[in-house]
């Protein structure tokens, strides 16, 4: 199963876990599981279209999903995926 780092600004909606263990081949897999066991981390993640929201990264070993095959990007089973949003301010 591959792992799923949640950061502690959406864990809220996934029971305090910062930390899931998902199965999927794909990232588009991995987050149907992820919205399958907690539905309510699916609203802040996904925008109207159901694409990641802009300021939301996805991250497979420090490289962003954008930069990959997107939700398409295939898994392994010992990958660790990182949510990482966006954070500004001045």
């Amino acid at each position: 199963m591959a792992t799923l780092k949640i950061p502690r600004l959406y864990s809220f909606y996934t029971s305090n876990q910062m930390s899931i263990q998902l199965e999927g081949k794909t990232i588009e897999e991995l987050f149907g599981q992820l919205y399958s066991a907690h539905p309510a981390i699916q609203k802040h993640l996904l925008d109207s279209k159901g694409n990641f929201r802009r300021h939301i990264n996805i991250f497979i070993h420090g490289e962003n999903i954008r930069n990959l095959e997107g939700i398409n990007t295939p898994l392994a089973p010992d990958d660790v995926i990182t949510i990482l949003p966006n954070i500004s301010g001045g």
